[in-house]
């Protein structure tokens, strides 16, 4: 029986930003079902659904988010809130706060406020992501940085790092960049110790980065990390896809969200009735990868 453990769920496709590195192309007001996308996870959570991902548009435009994770919470399924920060005030941080959502990562790109501005595609957004972090930390929330590593900022990590220290925040997701189906953001010198020096530290950070694994051999066969580390290191960056499912808000079903393939199916089209995940998963068609 197929296994998956992860679901990245787009409720809405609606977003108050336009960031240069975004692979949704089509930012309506389309919104998932809810009760299609309750019966979806219904289905997964038999079948070893431990983790969901609000993430596509802006989450909390959707209007029923907090039914939704609550109703969710019921279910012991972690959930991590993948948001841009400019919703949040001192309300919504309360509402996250008593919504069941395990982990809010709020995106930061840059600790330069203008450069981070520019890539958001709207000046104020550094100052409301920053203040989100704040708001919810109030709140007793968990906390972390999400931050999408593109040719612009590769060399920015240390100055991201720090603004997270400054904020009481161990953990950052660190997401190199995709374009046109490869990892864009360019393997050089300072990304590589940056990412060994937090191997080495035991830093909470994730990178998503296949091309890494080579170096995180290399670095335990040369006694520069310790076993576990290269095998949680190894795992962090490893492609997910034979877990991972991705639910679209048009009901489109995805294996990964990063490149641009054909769904294996939609929800609406399904009887979630008498599904079978094995038969769907059939239908997966990674060709348009160059990574894996």
């Amino acid at each position: 029986m197929a296994i998956i453990r992860y679901l990245h769920l787009g409720l809405t496709a609606a977003c108050n930003l336009n960031c240069e590195h975004c692979f949704i192309k089509e930012k309506d007001s389309k919104e998932l079902s809810f009760e299609k996308a309750i019966a979806f996870i219904d289905v997964l959570e038999k079948q070893g659904l431990t983790h969901i991902y609000y993430t596509y548009g802006e989450p909390l435009l959707y209007h029923r988010l907090f039914e939704f994770s609550k109703n969710i919470r019921l279910k012991g399924i972690y959930q991590v809130l993948m948001t841009n920060g400019t919703q949040i005030n001192y309300e919504v941080a309360q509402k996250i706060a008593a919504s069941g959502i395990n982990r809010v990562m709020v995106s930061i790109d840059s600790s330069i406020e203008k450069k981070h501005d520019m890539n958001r595609g709207k000046q104020g957004s550094f100052g409301l992501a920053v203040q989100a972090i704040q708001l919810l930390k109030e709140q007793k929330v968990n906390v972390g940085i999400a931050s999408t590593i593109t040719k612009q900022n590769y060399l920015e990590l240390a100055a991201i790092e720090k603004l997270a220290q400054e904020n009481q925040i161990q953990y950052i997701s660190f997401l190199a960049c995709r374009e046109q189906n490869r990892i864009a953001c360019p393997l050089e010198k300072e990304y590589i110790d940056f990412v060994l020096n937090s191997i080495i530290e035991n830093k909470q950070y994730t990178f998503h980065d296949l091309r890494l694994i080579p170096y995180i051999k290399s670095w335990y066969k040369n006694n520069r990390i310790t076993e576990r580390q290269c095998a949680a290191a190894i795992s962090a960056n490893s492609c997910c896809a034979n877990q991972t499912l991705t639910l679209a808000p048009n009901g489109d079903i995805f294996t990964c969200d990063l490149i641009d393939h054909t769904p294996i199916g939609n929800v609406y089209n399904i009887d979630l009735n008498d599904f079978a995940l094995s038969d769907l998963l059939r239908k997966t068609n990674m060709k348009g990868c160059s990574i894996v």
